[in-house]
């Protein structure tokens, strides 16, 4: 019987492993100092932002968890999102990342609302039950989550 507890506390010890390797380390304070810092990036590089059809947005956005798709061309286009959300009152989205991009900044885009996941779950079961449980608990805790359909940036035009 021994076998089956130390199975177990394997088990509970390879999860709280990969919920820390998924999980976002959301830190409002970082989100507003970010909110500064692009404020001047937009005005530097694009003259501004101006925002067009966002009252579909507020019409749902109350009271529901959004789930955001966008196209994903460059890096700006998350940072940009963020931001419009952010400049408009409502709570930046969490960001699926795949966990090949920390490259040395996950910690800088988890306080960001990144959340990371592996680019293939390759049958592992124990990791895609972690990452099932840490999305439903997101959702359920009202957080919007951004992702992208893709995979990775848009290789379209158009």
């Amino acid at each position: 019987m021994q076998e089956k507890g130390v199975a177990r506390r394997d088990a509970l010890r390879t999860a709280r492993r990969y919920a820390f390797e998924i999980a976002a380390n959301y830190s409002h304070w970082f989100v507003t100092l970010m909110y500064g810092v692009l404020s001047r990036l937009w005005n530097r590089l694009y003259d501004g932002v101006e925002l067009a059809n966002f009252s579909s947005l507020e019409q749902v956005a109350e009271g529901s968890e959004v789930i955001y798709v966008p196209c994903h061309r460059s890096h700006m286009d998350y940072l940009l999102l963020s931001y419009v959300v952010y400049h408009k009152g409502y709570a930046v989205p969490h960001i699926a990342a795949a966990s090949t991009s920390t490259c040395g900044g996950g910690s800088f885009l988890r306080r960001g609302g990144a959340f990371f996941l592996r680019r293939s779950f390759g049958g592992n079961q124990l990791y895609s039950a972690v990452f099932m449980k840490y999305v439903g608990t997101m959702l359920a805790r009202g957080h919007s989550i951004e992702y992208f359909i893709e995979g990775g940036r848009s290789r379209t035009a158009g």
